[in-house]
């Protein structure tokens, strides 16, 4: 029964004696090699299979076992009779007499070539997939800041104009301007949102916060929103939250944002009303926000398609409202992440009502204080700070200075890195305004020159249009303070600078300047 096993076994196995040379094999041996039982008797595997490819450290580790008369097992290149290379995963079993010598070799061998050749495409696919990944990024990150590098220009001057006296017709046309640009970015953040998402590569990043001012500030928000549509947004606290909690606040606005403006866009008539409650068990907290409104609703046959990519329910909603379709696909990926969830219902020409589920974690022992406003259009605040902007691009340094003009700031500009480390040795500055991506010498370069030149020298803040959390991470890690993304309004490029003040006026710091 063993010999009709042996002989009947998918794979090869043979006999040799103590000096390794063959004297029995199975029909699976010789359907493997190529070599018949006549053709093998009396040679070593050695001299049957090895060829110049034969790695030389494998062969060895086999040998090394076997002398030690231990068993051996391992995978190895060999070649058969016709010339053709294999992978052969080898397992060698020496069998000892009664007085401890051995008798012979058993080695079992089986034919894995077409397991390798398999792993050596899904190597060959998943670096394909990794350089396509990386491309994807690349190109993301170049379109993000070729787009948001005008864009600063347009929102910014869009900005200035407003400010300034004019009619109610050039009044509308600017805010025609203003809507249109910010829907525009809004279709750029989406995209570069789900792409991190989608990579897995977009991070939560929990803080201690009001949930009810949150919640709040997001409908102080949308509320001219709904009111120039003649439409209602109600917000009912059906339980007392807690005063703080512990989660991602930037991201719970972006999913309320989506949902809530979802809801007022897709209404006509009537409005919308925000339901907020929570259940508490140990130090989680569930969150539970239930936005309704009594807009077009959703046919049961789409309701399914929701939260799909680039998906509205048909082509008409799309002609009719605008939007990429991502909104709903990337706020269920944020409350996934948040652990949590969303979920629809909804009956056409009623309306509809998004739940929205997170879960969060009770605040740390030591909640944060609120911090009071900061007067940003208080000049004296920012009076004789010295700042240098490097930019390359001449809209946005024209912008740059003009949205600082009243604040009564020295301001110097230059348009590549080189100039900058040059004039940071030439003149003390407080704090450097740095592009990231400019000729001659970028950004990230230049903040690491400055660095090693002139020590901790002045405060250096990223006006970037590259808009990924590497990119910031990159900013810092070479040594930049502090980071804002294109396309940037004053209150936050004066936020920036106040801030940049404060940590000049609490660590002050030797300068190695000239």
């Amino acid at each position: 029964m063993l010999s009709m096993v042996a002989r009947h076994a998918n794979d090869s196995i043979f006999l040799s004696d103590k000096d390794r040379r063959i004297f029995w094999v199975n029909d699976s041996f010789t359907r493997i090699t190529g070599y018949t039982l006549e053709e093998a008797m009396g040679r070593t595997p050695a001299e049957l299979f090895n060829s110049p490819n034969t790695d030389v450290r494998t062969i060895e580790a086999i040998q090394a076992r076997i002398e030690a008369f231990e068993a051996a097992r391992g995978e190895i290149l060999n070649v058969t009779k016709d010339g053709r290379e294999i992978w052969i995963e080898t397992n060698i079993v020496p069998v000892h007499s009664d007085d401890g010598d051995i008798e012979m070799f058993v080695a079992i061998e089986r034919d894995i070539t077409a397991t390798k050749k398999h792993a050596e495409e899904l190597a060959i696919a998943r670096q394909k997939a990794e350089e396509g990944s990386r491309t994807k990024s690349a190109f993301l990150a170049t379109m993000s800041h070729e787009i948001r590098t005008p864009m600063n220009g347009v929102i910014g001057m869009a900005e200035l104009i407003g400010e300034s006296a004019l009619n109610a017709e050039q009044s509308q046309y600017v805010k025609t301007i203003r809507n249109s640009a910010d829907s525009l970015l809004k279709i750029i953040d989406d995209i570069l949102d789900f792409s991190k998402l989608d990579a897995g590569k977009l991070e939560i990043d929990p803080v201690d916060f009001a949930p009810g001012p949150c919640i709040l500030d997001v409908i102080d928000l949308l509320r001219q929103k709904a009111s120039a549509k003649d439409l209602y947004l109600d917000t009912n606290f059906n339980t007392r939250l807690p005063a703080w909690l512990r989660g991602d606040d930037g991201r719970l606005r972006q999913i309320l944002i989506n949902l809530i403006g979802n809801a007022i866009k897709f209404t006509k008539t009537g409005g919308v009303t925000v339901d907020v409650s929570h259940q508490k068990t140990g130090r989680k907290f569930k969150l539970s926000i239930d936005v309704r409104d009594t807009g077009i609703g959703i046919a049961k046959d789409q309701l399914g398609h929701v939260f799909d990519h680039f998906s509205q329910a048909d082509a008409a909603t799309t002609r009719e409202f605008g939007g990429t379709g991502l909104g709903l696909s990337i706020s269920r990926l944020l409350a996934r992440q948040m652990g949590g969830e969303i979920k629809v219902h909804s009956v056409e020409g009623e309306g509809s009502t998004f739940t929205l589920i997170v879960e969060m974690e009770a605040a740390q022992e030591h909640v944060p204080v609120a911090k009071d406003d900061e007067a940003i259009e208080t000049p004296e605040n920012l009076l004789g700070l010295r700042v240098l902007l490097a930019e390359d691009n001449a809209t946005n340094r024209m912008l740059v200075e003009r949205l600082l003009a009243k604040y009564q700031i020295e301001l110097e500009a230059v348009s590549n890195g080189v100039d900058a480390v040059q004039a940071v040795g030439r003149r003390e500055f407080d704090v450097v305004l740095m592009d990231m991506s400019m000729p001659r010498m970028d950004g990230i370069a230049a903040t690491r020159k400055i660095r090693e030149q002139f020590g901790q020298g002045p405060q250096i803040v990223a006006l970037t249009a590259n808009a990924f959390s590497s990119d910031k991470a990159a900013c810092l890690a070479a040594g930049m303070d502090d980071f804002l993304s294109k396309p940037v309004r004053r209150a936050e490029l004066v936020s920036a600078l106040l801030r940049a003040r404060k940590r000049l006026d609490e660590q002050p710091v030797t300068r190695k300047f000239g």
